[in-house]
């Protein structure tokens, strides 16, 4: 089409004009299908092919190369975004799909793989193709396939192999079934018959063998496996399914052809669609009972329509009768439903008892009647007719050609063969009257109508030269009838699909959708229809076996009889699912078809000959049989998609197709399947297959990778599949694709995979995955364990937040303190006293040094390692590096506080890492010493401390000599010389007579106040100087020692010999004190009878002469009180026994004159009565002596409280010197007094 004259078809070559693009080289993309084409005239050709793609993205190819750069960024320009793992639809992989299609599959002759790199692809391409790019695009189609195209391409392009055509052309729809040729195109997974009948298998690839002329002798294709090149008739895909051995290997067996191929698939080519043909339907006879009217009135002419609805058949004859007909087709019912005219439509409400009939008499109106099935007329017993109307118009007689309602009859349509269409609208189940207009008018016969539903109701009218619609109700109503399509239909030729609301034309050509936007899809199939009904998810179709040329005359073939005329002539049934574009029946008929009806789940066929046939679907399962016996694994599974089976039945035949790969040497797209059914598949199943690859062929061990990956993708792998998939890298000896496992983010089992690194010495990549994967505690395990890098450990660890370096830092205390001691005790140090900070590593730029090999990969693991884990040293192992010695660039780092302040965590307990220092007295001395120097510390903490740090300078004095041991015991005792210290006296204690550190025991004694203990270790030692000394010391404060030292002094004539003196002075204190009793002196003296009665002659003269003048005072204060008891008791006495004489003349109050009325008290004081301020309900109390009776009051009232606090009396007891002083004072106040009840 580029520069042709315009009257010049599109499909006519012009030899005239130069080349504007580069011409293709002849392939075979039709096989041997010889051409099935006819010139119609006016420049059109019609041609049969396939349509195997639409473009999606035309990308202009650039052809202006200065330089050999300009072609290599112009490759990676038109490259795809996604290669690695990708899948090309063609089959292999995304790249080597675009290097064949840059380079025109030129590595085919050459007889070399496609190269793995942009690099190779330039290479090839300036030897071979320079210039070729001149006048092409290149092109991606939604399909998922690569190619070359004229510049001239679009997007929307439709990809068509034709017959006999030996490239893809690109043909572009003008109009109905109307196409303009752009070129010729080169698509990589199409030029081999792919389009017809599927790609070939993966052991084999499209190749060419020339002559030595040089000139192309013929297509071949090349057995990768055995190496032997085959023809184009020995096609592997031609071979029969029943033999696997070559045809070539068996003369007898000749092979078959493409067409043969194609017609056992089941494949036909209809215009530019592949109908694959079926028997997905059980056909049976239905036979009425024989009773003469059920049977008799399918075989007479007197049926003249039928439907179906609510579990019954409803048919209607020329006589104006209704048959009812149960699921058994015996006549349950018969009634008169008009008087005159034959019954030509009659349609049931589904879900209702609503019957709609209309009968036609050619000299009258057409009468529309209602009726209610599930009401009775009294009289003849038959139903109810609910509302009867004559269907107007414009008084014009013509037959009714297309009739339709709505669901609740409100609205109906009725189109006339004059080209009417009247609309009836009103409540005619309620006979309220109905409004009939003419809505449509036209010189064309109506030959459809049908409405739909939505915000507006649409009525679709078809006619035998358009398609129309028009807005009954809505927005839009009252304007014109709007064209869809200057294309009608025959009558019977449009239905409505109520599954997805589209109106169904069919047509000679094709079958067309029309949805709410206008025209939808149209499926070619060629040939005359003549019926169509919509019967689940397939179109039933009704053709009769000769085409014939729409014109008037056939379009109203119906209308005025002459079906007697063609009752011999033979029609086909064909029932196709034009999603999936197969014939899932198709049969000829002996005579013509009256009528198709749906019921029961079934659908059934009324020929004119009165034969009645039931069509009921087979199941699923054996509609899968069927595709599984064909192969037709593909249409399998969008099959079963359809049918909405569960994951499970899915992947069931995407297993199965996998296995007939697999059977047919497919390996690379059985495995395909294999990945896609992974989820509910066995891995056991695909891995036995699988794992022949190991020993047969290395090549094939990639299918194997690849699906160990996916189970790990879908977390489906058990530690075998891990072990498995790395024994496979390990086999292919590919350092590479372990790194990319280990990087891609693959699940897979952790713990195999860092095992079988470590066994098999990989320990970096080990340390890397962990890492990764943030599995710290294996990090640090395999760097000590494996690595011995304890210094990286500790980095590491250092680098971990607070809860997790912990947990890691008390696992390997003792290791890393062994091996790093300085660095090991700052950690613990930081982590106990709060004011740990996690280091970061901020790495300054330095030129890098080239590095090659694997070691260059595991170094770069590192890039991919969150910043906080990154180590300072990468080295690879040995066992990874081999015998290579790697220089590996030496990295300056800063390190850095994570954050500014210490993050927050529970600082534990200093205890708790006490035993992390075994064998490490120096370092645990300087843990202890940095936790007491925190501020902030719990008082347990403390003791624990301070206790510890004691013990460990007594250790540490033990093991030295000399001016060293004096100076650690100096420590000892200068750390718990102190006031403020919590320290464990019991433990100092017992440390300090463990190493003999006697200082230690006496201080610790003098802290805890245990002053007893002290002059009792004197006493126990005889040492009578140091008694003496820690007596007159402590005994000011303990009292209690000047007895004990009583007892002391006197145990022995040596011991008193030794204290002299200083026995005067502890009996001076004792007496003086009130510290023991003169009797207990005594007992205590004369215990070991050592002191003289000289020694104490003076304590006990003056002890007897004090008691003396004691025992007299208390006599005179007891005579005393006898006395003052005795007046008390008599002045009482009086006052209740003698009356009492007031000569009192005046007020004690106001001082004036006394006057009546008066009030004498017994104090001797009167009061005018006004003068008291007596209150109510009170008794008088007087004045005068309130005050001192109050004080009265209140003094018992606190002996009566006090009586009850015993407390008081003890705590007074034990402070007292004179006990029985104290008794005698507590129980005048009635403490030792009973509680008595009244």
């Amino acid at each position: 089409m580029w520069g042709r004259p315009l009257h010049f078809p599109s499909w006519v070559p012009d030899w005239s004009v130069g080349n504007i693009a580069e011409l293709l080289r002849p392939e075979k993309a039709c096989g041997d299908l010889p051409a099935e084409a006819k010139y119609m005239g006016n420049g059109f050709l019609k041609a049969k092919g396939v349509r195997a793609a639409t473009i999606k993205h035309v990308e202009k190819i650039s052809d202006d190369f200065k330089l050999q750069s300009d072609v290599v960024t112009e490759i990676q320009r038109l490259a795809p975004s996604a290669f690695m793992r990708s899948q090309y639809a063609g089959g292999g992989s995304v790249f080597d799909a675009y290097s064949r299609t840059i380079c025109w599959d030129y590595f085919s002759d050459l007889g070399m793989e496609a190269p793995s790199s942009y690099e190779g692809v330039v290479a090839v391409y300036l030897d071979t193709m320079a210039g070729n790019f001149k006048g092409r695009s290149f092109i991606t189609s939604e399909e998922g396939y690569f190619g070359l195209a004229p510049q001239a391409a679009m997007p929307g392009d439709e990809v068509c192999v034709l017959f006999s055509c030996d490239e893809p052309l690109p043909l572009r729809k003008t109009g109905d079934d109307q196409y303009l040729v752009v070129g010729e195109y080169f698509v990589h997974g199409l030029m081999y018959v792919e389009a017809l009948i599927g790609p070939l298998p993966s052991r084999y690839e499209a190749n060419r063998l020339k002559l030595v002329e040089g000139r192309y002798h013929d297509h071949a294709f090349v057995d990768r496996c055995t190496i032997n090149f085959l023809n184009l008739r020995q096609d592997p895909r031609l071979e029969r399914p029943s033999t696997s051995e070559r045809s070539e290997d068996r003369p007898d067996i000749p092979p078959l052809t493409y067409a043969q191929v194609m017609e056992e698939q089941g494949v036909i080519p209809r215009g530019f669609e592949l109908w694959k043909i079926f028997n997905f339907f059980d056909v049976s006879e239905v036979k009425p009972p024989d009773d003469g009217e059920s049977s008799s009135i399918f075989d007479s002419n007197e049926l003249s329509c039928i439907c179906s609805g609510s579990d019954n058949i409803f048919v209607g004859s020329n006589d104006g009768q209704i048959r009812i007909f149960s699921q058994t087709f015996k006549v349950v019912r018969t009634f008169k439903a008009h008087d005159t005219g034959s019954i030509t439509h009659i349609t049931q409400i589904e879900g209702t008892a609503l019957l709609v009939t209309i009968s036609e008499d050619l000299s009258n109106e057409p009468v529309l009647k209602v009726w209610a099935l599930d009401k009775t007329e009294k009289k003849t017993g038959a139903p109810k007719c609910l509302s009867t109307l004559g269907i107007h118009n414009g008084r014009k007689l013509f037959p009714i050609s297309a009739f339709a309602t709505l669901a609740n009859l409100s609205q109906l349509a009725v189109g006339f063969g004059n080209g009417a269409v009247t609309v009836i609208r009103g409540d005619l189940i309620h006979d309220r009257g109905a409004k009939q207009r003419t809505v449509f008018e036209s010189e064309e016969p109506i030959t459809g109508i049908e409405f739909r539903e939505g915000p507006n109701t649409t009525l679709y009218i078809a006619t035998t030269g358009r398609i129309l619609t028009l807005t009954i109700t809505g927005k839009g109503q009252g304007q014109p009838a709007k064209a869809l399509e200057d294309t009608g239909c025959g009558v019977g030729c449009m239905t409505f699909d109520e599954v997805n609301g589209d109106i169904v034309v069919v047509r000679n050509d094709a079958i067309h959708y029309y949805g709410v936007n206008g025209r939808g899809p149209s499926f070619a199939y060629e040939g005359p229809k003549q019926l169509v009904r919509i019967f689940g998810d397939y179109v039933a179709l009704v053709s009769p076996p000769k085409a014939a040329t729409p014109t008037k005359t056939h379009a109203l073939r119906r209308f005025g009889g002459g079906q007697a005329d063609n009752i011999f002539n033979t029609s086909t049934f064909a029932l196709l699912d034009t999603d999936l574009k197969f014939i899932a029946h198709t049969e000829t008929l002996t005579s013509e078809v009256k009528s198709l009806f749906i019921e029961w789940g079934d659908l059934f066929l009324l020929t004119l000959d009165g034969k009645l046939f039931r069509y009921h679907e087979k199941s699923l399962q054996q509609k899968l049989e069927i595709l599984y016996q064909r192969d037709l694994y593909v249409l399998a599974v969008n099959f079963a998609q359809k049918a909405g089976v569960d994951a499970t039945q899915r992947n069931v035949i995407l297993r199965k197709y996998g296995d007939y790969l697999h059977k047919k040497g497919d390996y690379d797209t059985a495995m395909q399947q294999y990945l896609k059914a992974i989820d509910y598949t066995e891995p056991s199943q695909v891995i036995r297959k699988a794992r022949c690859f190991l020993f047969l062929d290395s090549q094939r061990i990639n299918n194997l990778i690849e699906y160990l990956e996916e189970l790990h993708d879908h977390d489906k792998a058990t530690v075998d599949h891990t072990t498995l998939l790395l024994n496979c890298y390990a086999k292919l000896k590919d350092t590479e694709k372990l790194e990319t496992f280990i990087k891609s983010g693959t699940n897979f089992d952790l713990e195999t995979a860092i095992s079988m690194c470590r066994q098999g010495g990989y320990f970096d990549q080990a340390v890397f995955l962990a890492k990764k994967n943030q599995e710290h505690e294996l990090v640090i395990d395999i760097q000590i364990e494996d690595s011995k890098k304890y210094d990286d450990a500790l980095d590491y660890i250092w680098r971990l937040g607070p809860d997790t370096a912990y947990p890691n830092l008390m696992k390997y205390a003792r290791v890393l303190l062994e091996h790093c001691p300085d660095d090991a005790t700052q950690i613990f140090i930081d982590y106990y006293t709060g004011s740990y900070r996690p280091k970061i590593d901020m790495p300054i730029p330095a030129p890098q040094i080239p590095q090659s090999g694997a070691a260059n990969a595991v170094s770069n693991l590192t890039s991919f390692i969150p910043l906080p884990y990154r180590q300072n040293s990468m080295n690879p192992s040995p066992a990874t590096a081999g015998n290579q010695q790697l220089a590996l660039q030496a990295t300056e780092a800063m390190e850095a506080d994570a954050v500014e302040s210490a993050p927050e965590y529970d600082v534990p307990k200093p205890r708790t890492a006490f035993s992390s220092f075994v064998d490490r007295p120096d370092n645990f001395i300087t843990f202890l010493t940095a936790c007491l120097k925190q501020e902030y510390i719990d008082k347990r903490d403390q003791t624990d401390l301070y206790t510890t740090l004691f013990e460990m300078y007594l250790e540490t004095a033990n093991t030295k000599k000399g001016e060293e041991k004096e100076l650690w015991e100096a420590k000892a005792k200068k750390l718990i010389d102190g006031k403020d210290i919590p320290i464990d006296a019991s433990n100092i204690l017992l440390l300090s007579h463990l190493s003999n550190f006697r200082d230690g025991t006496t201080l610790v004694r003098e802290q805890q106040g245990l002053r007893f203990d002290i002059f009792r270790s004197y006493t126990s030692a005889n040492d009578t100087a140091g008694a003496i000394k820690a007596l007159r010391k402590y005994g000011p404060e303990e009292p209690q020692l000047y007895p004990a030292a009583l007892a002391y002094f006197t145990s022995g004539p040596k011991i008193l010999e030794e204290a002299g003196d200083e026995l005067d002075v502890v009996l001076q204190k004792i007496d003086d004190d009130g510290l023991m009793a003169p009797l207990q002196v005594i007992q205590t003296l004369s215990t070991n009878a050592v002191a003289t009665m000289g020694m104490v002659k003076k304590y006990l003269s003056d002890t007897i002469e004090r008691e003396r003048k004691e025992i007299s005072n208390n006599r005179r204060l007891i005579d005393s009180y006898r006395t003052e008891t005795e007046a008390k008791r008599k002045e009482m006495d009086d006052l209740g026994n003698k009356p009492a004489i007031f000569q009192t003349r005046r007020c004690a109050a106001c001082g004036r004159n006394l006057d009546l009325p008066t009030v004498h008290f017994l104090c001797k004081h009167s009061f005018h009565q006004s003068c008291l301020n007596e209150v109510d309900g009170e008794d008088a109390e007087c004045p005068k002596c309130a005050a001192a009776n109050n004080n009265i009051r209140a003094f018992r009232k606190a002996q009566e409280d006090s009586s009850d606090r015993h407390d008081m009396f003890r705590d007074a007891l034990q402070r007292s010197r004179d006990k029985f002083g104290t008794i005698s004072e507590f129980f005048g106040r009635g403490v030792m007094t009973a509680a008595t009840g009244e």
